[in-house]
């Protein structure tokens, strides 16, 4: 694979206990009225920022800022979105503040060892409610006008729907066996990727589209562009080599075959002792080849895919990858000193925050020819 320049020797390093696994971005307006009834004065000022919201896995716990909120078990996904903005007012003599935060105000996260998704206020760092899902959630997608979020329940092999406005969520849907991805495309369809399968769910009236049958490969994560109109699904085989497909969502064809477009090697996964049955297991990383959550066959909670347009930004076993999707070729491929479990870019394209879980690390990493 092509080594391309070399991202990681302009990104910065931050140590975080807990197995850092999942993260999203969060992006902020800061909108100050400072209004003084003496002097009939009035100004108003704006910051924007974006910081990484993470999930810790074995603190059961997310981090935001050098903040922690508590969530339920070992928690994977996690999505920031847009809410209603917060404000408060406060009063000093004749002096009066109003301060804003707009934008992605909240998140969710799956906790995949207590069966729930939890709600946070990311401005405040506050749980605002803990939701009961399906068994073992460990993937989700949020809808781009924050509404509702759909889980992946890997144990149960079930989609729910959570309703963000209502806090509620819907009947389990069930899909293929143990879903691990789930993907959105703007015209409101879901998608679904497991062990074996690739499932069509129409999100209108919450029912299963169709499903393809993925022989001999587990899909273990998902994303869509609209751009060049493909899913991009990231795959491991039998042999442990993990995958780059794309997909023409076109070709789908209910009870047929998987069969992607093109198909780019990026990856294998590694060969860990689980700490608890002293047994050689393959897995993803270190961390879930002790889980008691997952069974030895599966890579356990899926990275993320992160896309702009044609290019698509994949976290792998060994590092991450850069992909044309619409040129179908890899551009660059990056080497990390431990797994990537999950990747995230601010929506200006500034900055990516990468996850490392098994050495508990979180990088940062600015991207050129974007400020």
């Amino acid at each position: 694979m092509p080594a391309g320049d070399n991202l990681l020797t302009i990104a910065s390093k931050q140590t975080i206990s807990g197995n850092p696994f999942g993260v999203s971005v969060g992006a902020q307006t800061y909108t100050l009225l400072d209004a003084n009834s003496c002097t009939r004065s009035k100004t108003t000022s704006t910051n924007y920022s974006t910081f990484p919201v993470v999930s810790l896995y074995a603190n059961n716990e997310v981090y935001i800022g050098g903040s922690t909120i508590s969530v339920g078990a070992n928690p994977t996904a996690v999505a920031t979105y847009q809410a209603n903005p917060v404000t408060s007012n406060s009063t000093n003599g004749c002096e009066s503040l109003k301060q804003t935060y707009s934008g992605t105000t909240r998140a969710i996260v799956a906790n995949s060892g207590s069966n729930t998704v939890s709600i946070l206020d990311i401005v405040n760092n506050a749980l605002v409610s803990n939701i009961t899902v399906g068994n073992h959630p460990i993937a989700l997608a949020v809808t781009s006008d924050g509404s509702y979020a759909y889980v992946a329940n890997y144990a149960d092999s079930t989609v729910t729907r959570v309703d963000l406005k209502a806090l509620t969520p819907s009947a389990p849907l069930p899909v293929g066996g143990n879903p691990t991805s789930v993907a959105l495309t703007s015209g409101g369809m879901l998608w679904v990727g497991g062990a074996g399968f690739l499932t069509e769910i129409n999100t209108s009236s919450m029912s299963v589209v169709g499903t393809e049958s993925v022989a001999g490969k587990t899909i273990i994560a998902l994303g869509f562009s609209d751009q060049v109109n493909e899913l991009i699904a990231t795959t491991v085989d039998t042999s442990s080599n993990v995958d780059e497909d794309e997909i023409n969502p076109t070709t789908f064809q209910a009870g047929g075959n998987y069969a992607p477009t093109a198909s780019h090697a990026i990856s294998t996964l590694g060969t860990y002792t689980n700490q608890s049955t002293q047994t050689q297991v393959r897995a993803y990383t270190s961390m879930l080849a002790s889980s008691s959550q997952l069974s030895v066959d599966q890579v356990g909670a899926p990275p993320l895919v992160v896309q702009d347009g044609w290019a698509v930004v994949t976290a792998t076993p060994t590092g991450f990858t850069i992909t044309d999707a619409s040129g179908h070729r890899v551009l660059v491929s990056e080497t990390t000193t431990s797994p990537v479990t999950a990747i995230a870019v601010d929506s200006k394209l500034n900055v990516a925050y990468l996850t490392l879980a098994d050495s508990n690390t979180l990088l940062t990493v600015p991207l050129p020819g974007t400020n």
